[in-house]
């Protein structure tokens, strides 16, 4: 018989536990995030699962499944992100963890979920393997590197790194095609979507093959102006100022990096000026890099590479369980969908 008990409660009546589990477990989690997990995501507030000790009633451990919208071929489906899988200090050896995703997996269809996916470490992989998870697809991270001078100097002398630097910084802009980019247009920093998000997104996802993630103006505002992990700003494209939206771009600047969240646009020459436009703001800011989380099958993988990002090696795998009647072979999925 089994040690624990596994319960689905609202999160509300665990929340100082939760947050203690954070400190101990993802140490740089804002405890603001207990609150926009639970409050304000258009799919629904966070389900939680917490294992309790059946003879002390502690608990020992806790999963979440966070509801997301996806389009599938046009139509929105709702499914779920594992995550937040966290078991107390002296429960590890063991613990409840498998116990706890196999009550989320269990419950897919009565939460309303049509399949869950994540993205596991390592050492996590097998464990999900042998529950039933699928690997289906890889998220590549790409970097688009700007201060080579930087990266020269771990591997070569000094002198020698600061001589080739700007030939090469040449020869990166000129084969990127970044001299040869038009900067025609509009270009606009906003800290709230609007409606013309919803003009720019209804226009999309009516012609979108495959899963996409949803990006409602509701959506948008939740997901990036109200999250406290982040910072985001958002870079929009306008061919003049009084036009209609035709993309942009969420992204975040740390630690000299320059990372994109997403990236949503009309069509491939958007797209390129917006790469553009956020090379000038990294240099800028000093950047040694533009860094991209996205999958091989998203639309604009081929465009980045061709722009000269660099596979950094660091990929990662996207796992799936549920109703696999819908899985796809075009996930265009990016950094912001890997967690929400």
């Amino acid at each position: 018989m089994s040690q624990f008990e596994i319960i689905h409660k609202e999160a509300d009546l665990y929340k100082q536990q939760i947050l203690e589990f954070w400190e101990q477990c993802l140490p740089e989690t804002p405890p603001g995030r207990f609150e926009w997990m639970n409050r304000g995501n258009p799919a629904g507030k966070t389900m939680w699962f917490f294992a309790i000790d059946k003879k002390s009633n502690d608990l020992a451990g806790t999963i979440s499944l966070m509801p997301k919208e996806l389009i599938l071929d046009g139509r929105t489906i709702r499914v779920g992100i594992l995550g937040d899988l966290m078991v107390g200090k002296r429960y590890r050896v063991f613990g409840p963890a498998l116990s706890l995703i196999k009550a989320a997996i269990t419950n897919i269809k009565s939460l309303g979920l049509e399949f869950i996916y994540t993205i596991p470490n390592n050492e996590s992989k097998k464990v999900l393997e042998r529950i039933g998870f699928l690997d289906i697809d890889s998220l590549y991270y790409l970097v688009r590197p700007l201060r080579l001078q930087n990266y020269f100097e771990k591997y070569a002398n000094p002198f020698f790194a600061k001589m080739i630097t700007p030939f090469v910084e040449l020869g990166i802009r000129v084969f990127s095609r970044e001299l040869f980019t038009s900067t025609k247009g509009f270009f606009e920093e906003f800290s709230k979507a609007n409606e013309l998000f919803d003009l720019l997104w209804e226009k999309i996802k009516t012609k979108q093959i495959g899963i996409i993630g949803e990006h409602s103006s509701e959506y948008i505002n939740w997901r990036y102006f109200q999250n406290p992990l982040y910072k985001f700003k958002a870079l929009t494209y306008k061919e003049h100022k009084e036009g209609l939206l035709l993309g942009y771009v969420f992204y975040t600047i740390y630690d000299s990096k320059l990372e994109i969240f997403n990236i949503t646009s009309v069509n491939k020459n958007c797209t390129i000026r917006l790469l553009k436009r956020l090379v000038c703001i990294a240099n800028k800011e000093n950047c040694n890099g533009i860094y991209i989380t996205i999958s091989k099958n998203n639309k604009w993988f081929n465009t980045l590479k061709s722009h000269l990002f660099f596979d950094t090696k660091y990929d990662m795998r996207l796992y799936f369980i549920g109703n696999q009647d819908i899985i796809s072979n075009n996930w265009h999925f990016f950094g912001c969908d890997r967690n929400i």
